[in-house]
């Protein structure tokens, strides 16, 4: 839904605002404990007008399994209705571990030991059921793909439609 992503840019803009432009830091390894800090204050302290001035802290411990899954007004989910897997690609960035293993989507792989505690770019594409890996050395740099693996997915995989997720809410 478009107004999902103003969200997001609101949250990039106040780490940008209130992280990055405020520390220096010598490497990845370094950003870890003040960015779990800065996530802490933001969750506890940051009130939210989409969240009816609460903290996103307070949103969550007011559901009853603590999620939030609210919808925007006047929209209901279709009870009992999966939503179906359409193609795509879903992006996320890792970390390995000290063994090269990084996870997605709930599975892990292992990548290279040259790739060990490293930054990884992983690329799902959904029609194709492949994940694809990428290691950027520093930033001038284009990404270079490192691995690719098998990613079965459950069920069939339909073409995207900006209208489908329309079928699901009421």
């Amino acid at each position: 839904m478009p107004e999902c992503n103003a969200y997001v840019e609101r949250f990039h803009g106040l780490c940008h605002q209130f992280f990055w432009t405020r520390h220096r830091f010598g490497s990845p390894a370094d950003i870890v404990q003040p960015y779990g800090e800065f996530l802490q204050a933001f969750r506890e302290d940051h009130t939210l007008e989409a969240l009816a001035g609460q903290t996103p802290t307070q949103r969550r411990q007011a559901l009853p399994d603590g999620r939030v899954i609210t919808l925007p007004q006047g929209l209901t989910w279709t009870a009992g209705r999966s939503l179906p897997l359409v193609t795509g690609r879903v992006h996320c960035l890792r970390r390995t571990d000290s063994q090269g293993r990084l996870s997605v989507l709930g599975r892990y792989f292992t990548l290279e030991s040259k790739y060990r505690c490293s930054y990884i770019r992983a690329t799902l594409t959904v029609a194709e059921q492949q994940v694809a890996f990428y290691y950027q050395e520093a930033p001038d740099q284009e990404p270079e793909l490192v691995d690719t693996r098998p990613f079965e997915l459950p069920g069939p995989i339909e073409p995207w439609n900006a209208e489908l997720y329309l079928q699901y809410l009421t």
